[in-house]
């Protein structure tokens, strides 16, 4: 086959704050514990040159697989490629840090070094975990873990010309992109309804080729700002919805799966949990990973159970302190077996989800912390579990 085919490239957007340090040095670490095959870039943008230095030295040692790409920050006015009549009305700044999406993502696949040549790329969040190595093309059929319209004996999980894969967000998304947008993208108003839930309203991971990507890449970072412009710069979500008018205006359907990251949102596959064998939290070090279960944890929502004793117990990235990598700080503690034990038995499948998503969570973070102070804490570093999460 082609050199580089079946090949990926994952990558995330972030600023240059300490949340989003922390965030991608655990998803870096988690892709190596798993064994994801393919290349993985953090782009970074709105950095000094002296926290540029930092970022690049410790990346050596912790994650010499993770591949920074640096940019200028994008939040506070983006830069039309395209001069029109809203030229004017966009010379106001806007403070919208999911602009370095889009306009990161442009700056990497048009400046990359050494440049981006996989086939595929897989656009990720930098809130996101790896539980078990992710895949497409793979050729396998389809389980139950779909959701949409579509005749499961059609949908596969091929990423070629036109067509993508992603994560299912409609009952978020609905059709919201589509709304007020004809002057938008005039080409957009011919989605149905039905295309607009089924084949655009989507959330990461996106797999996609890396020139249909390429080919959207002015649309999605020209339609996020006329987007949010248009929403009165009040929705955080413009970029998703960017993402989808541009996608649709070039023909690039996705594929939407609800089994690709679980972020306890509701179109996530759950079904898992019902015929999980075994308690998610009796161990306190190792994940228990259903077969079934989605391969990407996705943070954008808390996780919350109770155990018999009557704490509650949390995992959300907003509660985490961003000093958890270093050495004297304390791992997080384990979630008790029980809390498992008494959402089972509510036979509540949303509780049983909040038990699985808690104590999963928990402990891939620890291992990222553990992997990352392994190698960048040469004296030892403390091992205690006692750091509870708490509103």
């Amino acid at each position: 086959g082609q050199e580089g085919s079946d090949e990926l490239h994952f990558v995330f957007t972030t600023s240059c704050e300490p949340y989003q340090d922390w965030q991608s040095e655990a998803l870096a670490q988690s892709f190596a514990r798993v064994g994801q095959r393919g290349a993985l870039t953090r782009i970074v943008s709105g950095c000094s040159d002296d926290a540029v230095k930092e970022l690049l030295r410790r990346t050596q040692k912790s994650s010499p697989h993770l591949r920074i790409h640096v940019t200028r920050d994008f939040r506070s006015l983006p830069i039309f490629k395209e001069v029109s009549d809203d030229v004017e009305k966009a010379s106001t700044p806007d403070d919208y840090a999911p602009y370095n999406k889009p306009f990161g993502l442009r700056d990497w696949l048009e400046s990359a070094n050494p440049p981006v040549r996989e086939e595929l790329v897989v656009v990720l969040d930098p809130d996101f975990l790896f539980i078990r190595p992710f895949a497409v093309n793979t050729g396998g059929r389809v389980t139950s873990a779909k959701g949409g319209s579509r005749d499961k004996t059609e949908v596969t999980d091929t990423v070629a010309t036109g067509v993508a894969v992603a994560q299912r967000w409609s009952e978020y998304l609905g059709t919201a992109a589509f709304e007020n947008s004809s002057s938008i993208c005039p080409e957009c108003a011919k989605v149905s309804k039905a295309d607009a839930t089924e084949y655009f309203a989507v959330g990461p991971p996106y797999a996609i080729t890396r020139k249909d990507l390429a080919e959207l890449m002015d649309d999605y970072c020209n339609m996020t700002v006329l987007k949010r412009d248009q929403m009165n710069r009040e929705h955080w979500m413009s970029e998703m919805l960017g993402y989808s008018l541009a996608a649709a205006k070039h023909g690039v359907k996705h594929t939407t799966f609800d089994n690709l990251a679980l972020g306890n949102k509701a179109d996530d596959y759950t079904g898992f949990v019902n015929i999980m064998k075994g308690n998610p939290c009796e161990d306190p070090v190792t994940p228990l990973i259903p077969g079934e279960a989605p391969p990407l944890l996705h943070g954008c929502h808390a996780y919350e159970a109770d155990d018999d004793r009557g704490l509650k117990w949390m995992f959300y990235k907003h509660l985490i302190p961003n000093n958890m990598f270093t050495c004297d700080s304390w791992l997080l503690a384990s979630p008790p077996a029980s809390v498992w034990t008494l959402a089972k038995r509510s036979r509540d499948k949303q509780r049983m989800l909040e038990a699985y998503g808690v104590c999963t969570s928990v402990k891939v973070f620890n291992q990222a912390l553990v992997d990352f102070k392994t190698k960048m804490c040469p004296d030892g570093f403390n091992q205690n579990r006692r750091l509870r999460l708490v509103k």
